[in-house]
């Protein structure tokens, strides 16, 4: 994907749920957005892919989350048999936030990106989110 592509796609993406009223309180950061308020708010969590759609899937159908310390990724399962696959640098602070059920979203960045190049010393960068649907 080209950088043009790129920066086109992330102009035409939703702001955070905080630009709402009545939403939680999302603090933005360029691999992820998560709720700061005090009470669970958030009902489900955005997958936003660099190709393709952008699957949500709701926090009460979480089945398992598991966290791989030798690659430092991590997976969550759904009741559908959707597992959803995530990996990069530094994702151990976006994996507890995702396990209080405080993400609202997951950006998916890329390897070698501007934004990987750009993220600061221990700044989680998302490299890639794999969705893998059940066998039908």
């Amino acid at each position: 994907m080209s950088t043009e592509e790129l920066e086109r796609r992330k102009s035409h993406m939703p702001r955070g749920r905080a630009e709402q009223d009545d939403g939680p309180e999302i603090e933005r950061h360029q691999s992820h957005g998560f709720d700061r308020s005090v009470r669970p708010a958030i009902e489900d969590v955005e997958y936003r892919l660099l190709s393709g759609g952008w699957p949500a899937e709701e926090y009460g159908y979480i089945h398992s989350k598991e966290w791989h310390p030798e690659t430092g990724s991590f997976a969550v399962r759904y009741t559908s048999g959707r597992t959803i696959l995530v990996t990069g640098r530094n994702l151990r602070p976006i994996y507890e936030r995702l396990r209080r059920k405080r993400i609202d979203f997951l950006q998916e960045q890329g390897e070698g990106s501007a934004d990987d190049l750009a993220a600061a010393e221990g700044e989680p960068v998302i490299y890639r989110i794999q969705v893998m649907d059940p066998q039908a």
